[in-house]
């Protein structure tokens, strides 16, 4: 099963977070399995951020170890401005949203692990943001 994390580093460490094999370790953030590259796409189409098929480009991996990982996509701020202006009630919204999308069905994943994701993102992003940093998924097969 692929891993993914969430890590809040410079704008300049990408290289060095795709090539640590925990970036919990070293990096503040979560970890965020499942949701990956195409339920994140899923999630900004529902925030009308774009198409899924733009949001997909928009979430391409920014840097990788090699061929087959690990990678570090910087998440868009766009996507990371619009949640965090979410009050809880929209993001309880969402969330039932996002949980009744295909790519939640299949991974038999519900309304509460996107809202924890939700509401995990939402506090790194308010609680760790400055100018030099940005929010990273790292995955690895």
């Amino acid at each position: 099963m692929p891993l993914y994390d969430i890590v809040i580093a410079s704008k300049d460490a990408g290289l060095a977070i795709v090539r640590s094999r925990d970036p919990l370790r070293s990096y503040y953030g979560f970890s965020c399995r499942p949701i990956d590259h195409t339920k994140l796409g899923t999630l900004m189409e529902l925030l009308d951020l774009g198409t899924f098929e733009a949001n997909l480009k928009m979430l391409d991996p920014s840097f990788m170890a090699g061929s087959d990982g690990p990678w570090a996509t910087e998440l868009p701020a766009i996507l990371l401005d619009q949640i965090q202006g979410l009050t809880s009630t929209e993001i309880e919204k969402i969330a039932l949203r996002w949980a009744d999308t295909e790519e939640f069905k299949l991974d038999r994943i519900g309304v509460q692990e996107a809202k924890d994701f939700l509401n995990q993102l939402t506090k790194l992003w308010r609680e760790r943001h400055s100018d030099n940093e940005r929010v990273f998924l790292w995955s690895s097969l």
